[in-house]
């Protein structure tokens, strides 16, 4: 990239550039009305004015189906995990040295996945994506950490997610998996000024320009605008690379706080644009996503104004208009129950005060709320059976469960894109982690047992060798703790599995945490009496009856350890 393209009037074009894409189709006004309708925020002040009368009614079924595709969506547990490289016949010892240093950097994601709170990112990816269309969580090394242990560490790995407002594509056409062919990507941040300042002065040029300024292109609010900005600066981050090498820069609007440099800070080449993308459902030729809310918003407006007006039709009926003749009244009428209302006319004439006549109230507004309501929730994939509504009481469990899992099919898809963002974000750390953690750090690591270990490990020293790289999936909806606990049973009573095991695998809420514990000592002294030889033989003292019965019944031997 040319230096001229890379001063700050060229970032800011570049930004501005991608703000009119926006514009043009339709995003930065779309996308606010996407959070409102899922924040409940539904009614407009054109129609509160309108129709001044109203009960104004939400019933947010846009909030509901944005929770039930987001339960279900991240109902499993996620890890990334390191594999070796296919490694040749006949260098066996190659291949166990890999796989070692391949658990080595699966334990380090482990970490790193629990340091930067990677659960709760994906949720909110998830939802941003769900709402919006477009999920993004940007990694960065924040080199200001220092570790709280005995061992001395500098640095570490951070994530936030970015609102899809704040980035700009280089080229928003490209497909959301093709992000590293992207000829660059500009983010967005607030940061405080005198900070700012201080780090241009240090690696920036202009630095006397920078002042507290507020962000003239921000259209879209989410409770932005609502913020106190006096000692802020909008700053433009730009990621781009050069001879496929990963590159930085950071500008105001009229100054530059950090030059043009590499990413990595070692020798080791960062290839990937620290950026990972969600998007569910895509657009012809657009990297930014679809709503789930895209087309439920006019069905929610529907069902909110036949709800209003079936609330102002039994209001209406509940306190109608009234008739008086000229006369028949001195006095204003309060609806207060039982006030005593005088007839003045003195004509003779009759009924002088009287109710209009209430017009018959039709039961087709409500026929037409649940009609769109089931309409509603099955294109977009969160249907009564997936939420677990109104199924269940008179059903057997493997029903509810194989109707469960076919009402989940519309999420699959979705799934396997979280899948692949998360295989983005495993591949982002571990170059990350090869050219960042160039000194010594403690890892924990858990063995077969669960029982917990640290070591220590230079994932610098790991920057030659090639890793394959899984998502591995956990249990989710479909492997409750009921289903667990019945395969638990069926193995159990066919001697399959020794009261110990039946103990270690029961689910936690089944089974105290005390007598987990003593049963795994009890196991672990029995192990260790029949490696030792104290185990009796205890055949030998039997009848043959006794016998007989034993080696027909295997199990009870194997409850006793034998």
């Amino acid at each position: 990239m040319k230096p001229n393209q890379l001063s700050p009037s060229a970032i800011v074009a570049n930004w501005k550039r991608d703000k009119n894409y926006k514009n043009k189709m339709g995003f930065n006004t779309k996308w606010p009305e996407f959070v409102n309708f899922k924040e409940g925020i539904q009614w407009t002040e054109s129609a509160k004015a309108k129709w001044k009368n109203f009960t104004f009614i939400t019933i947010n079924q846009c909030n509901f189906i944005i929770k039930n595709r987001k339960s279900n969506i991240l109902s499993r547990s996620l890890k990334v995990v390191f594999e070796p490289e296919e490694v040749p016949e006949g260098q066996e010892e190659l291949e166990q040295e890999l796989s070692e240093k391949a658990k080595d950097f699966t334990a380090l994601a482990a970490n790193t996945w629990e340091d930067v709170m990677q659960d709760q990112l994906n949720n909110d990816v998830v939802d941003d994506a769900l709402t919006i269309g477009t999920g993004l969580v940007h990694y960065y090394f924040d080199d200001s950490y220092k570790g709280t242990g005995k061992k001395v560490v500098v640095g570490k790995l951070c994530g936030h997610t970015i609102d899809a407002t704040d980035i700009a594509l280089g080229n928003p056409l490209l497909k959301p998996y093709e992000l590293d062919k992207q000829p660059f990507i500009i983010v967005k941040t607030y940061e405080d000024t005198e900070q700012v300042k201080a780090y241009a002065k240090e690696n920036g040029e202009n630095y006397m320009l920078i002042t507290s300024d507020v962000d003239t292109d921000e259209e879209y609010d989410s409770g932005k605008n609502d913020v106190e900005r006096s000692d802020k600066t909008v700053c433009y981050t730009m990621y781009y690379k050069q001879d496929g090498e990963m590159h930085w820069t950071k500008v105001t609007g009229g100054a530059t706080v950090q030059k043009p440099k590499r990413l990595s800070p070692s020798n080791y080449k960062i290839t990937m644009y620290p950026i990972s993308m969600l998007v569910l459902e895509e657009r012809k030729r657009c990297t930014y996503g679809r709503s789930a809310l895209e087309d439920a918003i006019s069905v929610q407006k529907a069902i909110n104004f036949l709800y209003s007006m079936i609330a102002y039709g039994v209001q209406q009926a509940s306190w109608p208009k009234i008739i008086a003749k000229a006369g028949a009244l001195l006095q204003s009428i309060t609806n207060v129950p039982g006030e005593i209302i005088t007839d003045h006319d003195k004509t003779g004439a009759g009924d002088p005060i009287k109710y209009m006549q209430i017009p018959s109230f039709s039961g087709q507004p409500q026929n037409l709320i649940d009609n769109l309501t089931a309409a509603l929730r099955q294109t977009t994939g969160s249907d009564q059976t997936i939420s677990g509504e109104a199924i269940g009481a008179n059903m057997a469990a493997a029903a509810v469960l194989a109707l469960q899992n076919q009402a989940k099919k519309p999420n699959d898809y979705a799934e396997k894109q979280l899948y692949a963002f998360n295989k983005r974000v495993g591949k982002i750390w571990e170059q990350m982690f090869k050219a960042y953690y160039i000194l010594p750090r403690p890892i924990i690591m858990e063995d077969r047992k669960g029982r917990k270990t640290s070591k220590e490990i230079t994932p610098s020293d790991y920057a030659d060798i090639k890793f394959g790289m899984t998502v591995d999936v956990g249990p989710g909806g479909d492997f409750n703790e009921s289903i667990q606990l019945t395969v638990i049973e069926n193995m159990y009573n066919k001697g399959d599995l020794t009261k110990y095991e039946y103990v270690k695998y029961a689910p936690n809420n089944l089974i105290p945490q005390d007598m987990k514990l003593d049963f795994e000592e009890q196991a672990e002294e029995m192990e260790q009496a029949k490696q030792m030889g104290g185990v009796p033989d205890i055949m030998s003292g039997l009848t043959p009856d006794e016998q007989a019965y034993l080696q027909q019944n295997p199990q009870i031997l194997q409850e006793m350890g034998v």
